[in-house]
């Protein structure tokens, strides 16, 4: 233990660099207790000075003197030991009182307004959001379902991602949805969304898209069509056997791109009430994200 002690005004100060059972190098305060003051002795003569050694004196260029009014600091746990060292001829003994920092476990939460409340807060990182109330999704094929979804056919990029998020969509309100690509006079299946739909087996669908069908007339009008599944017709009625049976309204969407009918939609069996009034405002949609893809692809070209 090295210990390096002065007499600044006001009292002492001293430092102890490791001292057993102390805290190493823990800021050492010795005051003078408050209403006790004492008084210099005289100067001792070199023949009256005790006989036994000084201790060794260290210097510390950082050591800072104690105010006049300074308090000593009260240990953790409220006990107090002697500086050792202290009590020379001529003087009283003074005492002193060092403060432990608690464990972590035993240490309180600080003050909101206390210096180290501020620094933790100012020391969050970056990248940090304060959480948030998650938002609700809407009812499938409500109207808040179709206004949060249309705008998205305006991100997208490539058309299978038309396609998905269309299919996605309608899968969310319907057991079975189909798409069917239309050219040269056929109906084909190319994907599906349904548990009990194999999108190999609705690849192998074929369909007349001449003869008298509800497709047919989708085809022809280029509107979509929300009711009752046809069984009147001789195409309606395999496509409905082939299902397994058709429950309630059957959704057929048209894919309009410049006047003509390239992809279809089919969807049965709602879960939910479906707004008919966005049905229409859903066809244009995705018509213009495909027609917007074509247009970009021709410019890149260029």
């Amino acid at each position: 233990m090295v210990v390096s002690q002065s007499r600044p005004a006001g009292g002492f100060s001293g430092n102890f660099s490791s001292a057993p059972g102390r805290t190493p190098n823990a800021e050492v305060n010795v005051s003078r207790p408050a209403g006790n003051g004492y008084s210099h002795p005289a100067p001792l003569r070199p023949e009256d000075r005790p006989s036994r050694p000084r201790p060794s004196v260290v210097t510390y260029p950082d050591r800072t003197p104690l105010d006049d009014n300074a308090r000593a600091v009260t240990l953790h746990d409220g006990s107090t030991a002697p500086l050792p060292g202290d009590t020379f001829s001529g003087r009283r003994g003074v005492t002193t009182e060092v403060h432990v920092d608690p464990p972590a476990s035993r240490m309180a939460t600080p003050d909101p307004g206390s210096s180290m409340s501020r620094i933790q807060r100012s020391h969050k990182p970056s990248s940090w959001n304060p959480p948030q109330a998650n938002m609700a999704s809407p009812v499938p094929l409500s109207p808040e379902a179709f206004n949060r979804i249309l705008p998205r056919f305006a991100t997208v990029t490539t058309r299978d991602q038309i396609t998905d998020l269309l299919l996605d969509f309608l899968g969310d309100g319907f057991e079975r949805v189909i798409m069917f690509t239309h050219g040269r006079g056929e109906i084909r299946g190319r994907d599906a969304r349904g548990e009990d739909l194999m999108v190999e087996a609705v690849m192998q669908i074929r369909i007349p898209a001449s003869g008298p069908s509800l497709f047919s007339t989708v085809i022809e009008h280029r509107n979509p069509y929300f009711g009752p599944m046809r069984t009147d017709t001789a195409i309606d009625a395999a496509f409905a056997a082939a299902l397994g049976g058709v429950q309630g309204n059957v959704l057929v969407v048209p894919v309009v791109l410049r006047g003509k009918v390239p992809l279809l939609v089919f969807a049965s069996s709602a879960r939910h009430p479906v707004d008919a009034n966005s049905l229409h405002e859903l066809t244009t949609t995705v018509g213009q994200a495909f027609e917007r893809l074509i247009v970009a692809s021709k410019a890149r070209r260029k």
